[in-house]
């Protein structure tokens, strides 16, 4: 048994997040593994009954909430966050809510989404 028990991953759908929630499902943590296409957390939950996919888009804040409001239905706290959900564009892009999309995917998304966890950690 793990130290900690439940991990939640962002951008969990490739790259390093895929690779961190399935090295932890592995190693017996629960691991809420979240990105923005619940179709790419597919593969990844189908390697593991630790691994809880969740869409979440952190560029959106309607997104943020959604997640906000299912997981303490599911989950009693969170022990780990993984804010690895991250973005890099040379051309300005913007989000929903007209922040620039890098600063809002790298800082403020995952801002809102901490902050809002505080309580389940």
């Amino acid at each position: 048994m793990s130290l900690y028990k439940t991990v939640l991953v962002t951008g969990a759908s490739a790259g390093f997040g895929y690779a961190i929630a399935e090295l932890l499902a592995t190693n017996g943590y629960k691991v809420v593994a979240c990105a923005r296409r619940a179709e790419k957390l597919k593969a990844l939950a189908a390697k593991s009954s630790n691994i809880y996919p969740f869409e979440l888009d952190v560029t959106d804040e309607k997104s943020v909430e959604s997640i906000l409001s299912k997981l303490p239905a599911e989950f009693q706290k969170i022990d780990v966050l993984v804010n690895n959900a991250g973005f890099i564009s040379l051309d300005r892009q913007e989000t929903k809510e007209g922040l620039e999309r890098q600063f809002g995917i790298n800082h403020v998304g995952h801002f809102l989404l901490t902050t809002e966890l505080l309580d389940m950690m």
